[in-house]
């Protein structure tokens, strides 16, 4: 039922909401119910006093005047008019009904004519009076029926009246009070629940709109992924958490789509660099083996088998090394060795391709420099700077090897006078696997992008790290750092002098 996020939000918001409304309507409906009651037995409890007071006033004066019939009975019959007014005059502004009883319970004076000749159960007040609780006045706490006088449920306030005989005055409710501040309230609270909830449910939609639109594009855009598109972005809108994460996405399918420009190059050039030798030694053999190749050459085409056969063996060498580093099985041997020593002997091995290109070579270093870490991995690493450096040098351009001491390592770096990395489109991408700068092939004719990536891979495996500066048709300088080894010891325990 709730499969998309937009349904399972917006029902989630529905279901606070009602509940959130519930709650809120249950709280008001318990404060208003209970000040309604409240009210209502205020209201006949002022109204019953009220009336106790005009009609002690209006009887003592009648009394004074007619001092030989001090009786109730007697004021009652005579001033009737003006009580039941007086009586109709409270009861307008407290909309109550107000009721002169005797002590049998019949009703000689009321709001209503109507009421008249009513009665209320015999003996109810006089019994209600004796309790001493009510010396003061009886003022029910909650609803009640009082015989055929009072036949709707309702508040009922009673007391004394002053004077020689059982008089009473009694107040009810004639409007329910309760039932139409509910009603009010249920009205106000429904129309406020629709306004609030419509309001609520467009916001909400908005809002789930905006969130899951950019969600969508990248299910979308991961399904393009899957069919091998990295084409495809995502639309940024605004700063927030949402935000950011198209931003993540399309980042990431940048680093996709870069990465695959890579693989492909990769396997372009792989395919190269293995079909043009196979090529070779197999037209090579094919003509010795048939007699093309007269016998006193065959020597000579044996060699440039050998060499081919060597070449392929350092491209799968290559692969090896990279696969052996990304899965995390290369091991190091970790131990003391000469640095120098061994940059100076990596650069007599490229002699003739140094004199080929009357190279102006400086080795810069005052000493020895031991380093700890392992001897063939950093062959390696050194092996393919040099080798760098020799291939992409201007002809009579200065090649500078130089290694320093530092606090805790030793500093090592290649420089050559060349073509340089562009800054801009190559510099940052020199360590990515599979990238190759010199895409043209004119310079690097066997390299397959793998070189750099398996040098930086090698010094981060040692704890350290290389950097590259370059000025375009001017130089490069490839920076790095090896772990500070020490000196061996002599036979007398010495350390051999550095």
């Amino acid at each position: 039922m709730f499969k998309s996020v937009f349904s399972k939000y917006m029902a989630g918001f529905i279901l606070i909401f009602v509940c959130s409304f519930m709650c809120f309507a249950a709280l008001v409906f318990g404060y208003v119910t209970e000040y309604a009651r409240v009210d209502a037995i205020g209201s006949v409890q002022s109204a019953t006093h009220s009336a106790k007071i005009m009609l002690d006033d209006m009887w003592q004066d009648y009394f004074k005047d007619k001092a030989n019939d001090p009786y109730y009975a007697s004021f009652i019959n005579e001033e009737s008019a003006n009580i039941n007014a007086a009586l109709d005059g409270i009861a307008k502004f407290t909309s109550v009904g107000i009721f002169v009883v005797d002590g049998s319970g019949k009703v000689l004076a009321a709001t209503e004519e109507s009421e008249s000749g009513k009665s209320a159960p015999e003996g109810y007040f006089t019994d209600l009076f004796k309790k001493p609780e009510y010396a003061g006045g009886y003022t029910s706490n909650e609803k009640m029926t009082l015989g055929d006088l009072i036949t709707e449920k309702s508040y009922l306030s009673a007391v004394t009246l002053s004077g020689p005989e059982e008089y009473y005055v009694l107040s009810y409710n004639l409007i329910d009070s309760e039932s139409v501040l509910i009603g009010e309230l249920v009205r106000s609270i429904s129309v406020s629940m629709i306004v609030v909830f419509l309001l609520g449910v467009a916001a909400s939609y908005i809002i789930s709109y905006h969130m899951i639109t950019p969600l969508k594009d990248m299910s979308r855009a991961a399904k393009s992924f899957a069919m091998g598109d990295f084409d495809a972005r995502v639309r940024v809108r605004g700063q927030d958490e949402i935000a950011e994460l198209a931003a993540a996405f399309n980042n990431m399918a940048q680093s996709l789509a870069e990465l695959e420009e890579q693989r492909s190059t990769f396997l372009a050039n792989v395919s190269h660099d293995l079909r043009t030798p196979m090529t070779s030694i197999s037209g090579f053999i094919d003509g010795i083996l048939d007699g093309t190749i007269p016998p006193e050459n065959r020597d000579h085409y044996l060699n440039i088998v050998s060499v081919e056969i060597k070449r392929l063996s350092r491209l799968v060498r290559t692969l090896l090394d990279l696969s052996r580093i990304q899965c995390g099985e290369r091991k190091f041997n970790m131990v003391n060795f000469d640095a120098a020593e061994m940059a100076m002997t990596i650069l007599f091995s490229f002699e003739k391709q140094i004199d080929q290109k009357r190279l102006n070579v400086v080795f810069d270093c005052e000493d020895k420099m031991y380093v700890l870490a392992d001897s063939d991995a950093i062959h390696q690493v050194l092996y393919n700077l040099i080798d760098n450096a020799v291939k992409f040098s201007y002809e009579e351009g200065e090649l500078r090897i130089t290694l320093r001491e530092r606090d805790k390592n030793v500093l090592v770096e290649v420089y050559n006078e060349g073509k340089g990395i562009p800054a801009t489109t190559d510099l940052p991408h020199v360590f990515d696997r599979f990238y190759k700068a010199d895409k043209s092939r004119g310079l690097d004719k066997t390299g397959v992008g793998l070189g750099l990536f398996i040098v930086k891979a090698i010094l981060q495996a040692h704890g350290e790290n290389i950097t590259v500066t370059s000025e375009e048709g001017k130089n490069c300088c490839f920076s790095m750092t090896l772990p500070k080894g020490a000196a061996p010891l002599m036979p007398d325990g010495a350390k051999r002098r550095r």
